[in-house]
């Protein structure tokens, strides 16, 4: 009797391990540009004015020491939905004289957020539910 109790244990732990959705990690890289900093940010600013700001550009590339480049990337764990947003700063004689937002020009958006509560609870959680809700008195 012993090994057939040991056998069902094991495989109800092996089904309802199945049944577990795993938790992902929101990815979060770069630089964060929220609009309020974005529009801050006017031509004729110096670097050091910038870099107050936004902070240390992601990119400050060698070759190009006029171009600062502030790159976002956004990725849900839970949709696997990816955002990515790119700001370049052009410099000239230490000022700011241009800006290039994302691909079609639109500032960028506020930091996007992972939803911390799932609409439908898990298996597990539902079944919790039903094993140990109050029971309702018949009485009342």
């Amino acid at each position: 009797m012993r090994p057939l109790t040991l056998a069902a244990v094991a495989l109800t732990l092996i089904l309802v391990t199945g049944c577990v959705r795993t938790y992902r990690i929101d990815v979060q890289q770069g630089n964060v540009v929220s609009k309020a900093q974005l529009y801050q940010v006017q031509t004729g600013m110096t670097r050091a004015e910038v870099k107050f700001l936004l902070g240390s550009p992601l990119v400050a590339d060698p070759f190009h020491s006029e171009r600062w480049d502030y790159y976002f990337s956004f990725k849900s764990g839970e949709t696997k939905e990816t955002e990515q947003r790119h700001l370049t700063l052009i410099f000239e004689d230490d000022r700011l004289v241009e800006m290039k937002r994302d691909l079609d020009g639109a500032p960028a958006a506020e930091t996007p957020q992972a939803e911390t509560d799932s609409e439908e609870p898990g298996f597990l959680t539902r079944t919790w539910q039903k094993l140990w809700r109050p029971r309702e008195d018949p009485s009342d």
